[in-house]
């Protein structure tokens, strides 16, 4: 009996490990598509407002992964192994926003993936990162990596950026090419090659977009000065936005709600995930004390505000709940084990570069906007661990100007494309 248990142990033990060797093997496919031949051919920066953009040229489309580190600080970008044929000081690291950079180095971080680590003098996030095709008459391809010098309380805000953690270094992964397997050999076509049928594409099927009008029933929101309620203005929004995103025949929006009643914070997020929205736009319009304050802004989720009156915001939000009358309970963890964790930053990492686009997308459409637009809070409905969400601030109530133009039906229509407008460029990214 004590022999068969031990075969039995020793079966169980030898099972888990085979597992174990299958799933490593499974990630790392994930990430290293073999490449013969791939290579770094130069790296360059420039001033990109008050962004530092650094640019790789390498010879073909790769998957790549990039996160943040202090102590000190430094960006890290991941790449399958490549073959440096670049001149290290050819770049150019000195003057503006260039100076941000120190120093940087690369080497090898483990079988068939290369580490290039750029150390900055002072704390920097990846504000975007993306891949670029061959511009006319070049071969090579551009990975695009624009970095943004922050407070350290900002740094330190920001840490979620990562999409995926293992435990040894918390490496993410934050991207990958559109087209990874990407041919390195360019030689033309055989006879066969050629005559071989296309296959064709399946339609493609119309993102999910979840579209949440703020308070609504007897929650009214914020109260205007010309004594309009916000619940009132951003379901005429959303619908507006509705509206708008049906005339491109591209994509499916959904409503939280239709008409004038309240519907749980929890509940707009479950209604997002079952729905297996594509994206979460929770929209809103603030009020404060001080009524010359107006502007519009976008917000992503944080353990910790970006400032307390961000941190004040969040809590009359979340707080709907209760002027609803509904006691708010506790929230249930959701994370069970480190496959959600792993969910959970990549949705984090996605909410935030829409929230940029956003940000850019409303600048270029002539919106007024608050300064450092886009923040962070502990908004409840932006806490779907698998759906990228941000919550809009469409302006101030408090104030007269935003509180006529929010009423408007023609702002209100140029909000939406704004809003439509970020949506495409973030799809457009990806």
């Amino acid at each position: 009996m004590t022999v068969l248990k031990n075969k039995n142990n020793i079966y169980m033990v030898t099972t888990i490990i085979a597992l174990l060797c299958v799933a490593t093997l499974c990630l790392m496919s994930r990430f290293v598509h073999a490449q013969s031949n791939f290579s770094l051919d130069d790296i360059r920066f420039g001033d990109h407002g008050n962004k530092l953009r650094i640019v790789l040229d390498l010879n073909s489309a790769s998957n790549f992964r990039a996160f943040t580190l202090s102590s000190p600080y430094r960006v890290v970008l991941d790449l399958p192994a490549f073959t440096p044929k670049f001149d290290q000081k050819s770049g150019g690291i000195s003057g503006g926003k260039q100076d941000l950079i120190k120093q940087y180095r690369y080497g090898t971080l483990e079988p068939g993936v290369s580490r290039l680590v750029f150390e900055t003098k002072r704390p920097a996030v990846i504000k975007n990162l993306f891949f670029l095709p061959p511009a006319k008459g070049q071969a090579y391809h551009r990975l695009v990596m624009d970095v943004e010098p922050v407070s350290p309380a900002a740094f330190k805000a920001m840490q979620n950026d990562i999409l995926g953690v293992r435990d040894a270094d918390k490496l993410a992964l934050v991207g990958q090419a559109a087209s990874p397997s990407i041919r390195a050999d360019r030689s033309p076509q055989t006879r066969a090659e050629k005559s071989t049928p296309p296959i064709k594409a399946k339609p493609r099927q119309p993102k999910i977009i979840m579209i949440d009008a703020g308070h609504g029933g007897n929650d009214p929101g914020a109260i205007s000065v010309n004594k309009s309620f916000e619940k009132d203005i951003t379901i005429a929004i959303a619908k507006k936005l509705k509206a708008e995103l049906e005339k491109t025949g591209r994509y499916k929006p959904v409503l939280t709600r239709t008409g004038d009643y309240y519907i749980k914070l929890r509940d707009r997020v479950r209604m997002a995930r079952e729905a297996g929205a594509d994206l979460f736009i929770s929209i809103h319009a603030d009020s404060m004390h001080r009524n010359s304050v107006r502007g519009a802004s976008v917000y992503t989720l944080s353990e910790t505000s970006s400032d307390k009156e961000t941190a004040r915001l969040a809590e009359r939000e979340n707080r709907s709940d209760i002027i609803a009358g509904v006691a708010l309970e506790n929230e249930v963890d959701e994370v069970a084990n480190i496959l959600l964790d792993l969910a959970v930053r990549d949705t984090m990492n996605q909410s935030k570069q829409f929230a940029n686009i956003m940000v850019d997308s409303f600048k270029s459409n002539g919106l007024r906007l608050l300064p450092n637009t886009h923040r962070y809070a502990g908004f409840a409905v932006l806490k779907a661990p698998d759906v990228p969400s941000i919550l809009i601030e469409t302006g101030y109530l408090s104030n007269r100007k935003d509180a006529d133009l929010l009423k408007r039906p023609d702002h209100q229509r140029k909000l939406a494309r704004a809003i439509l407008n970020g949506i495409e460029r973030y799809f457009n990214n990806l």
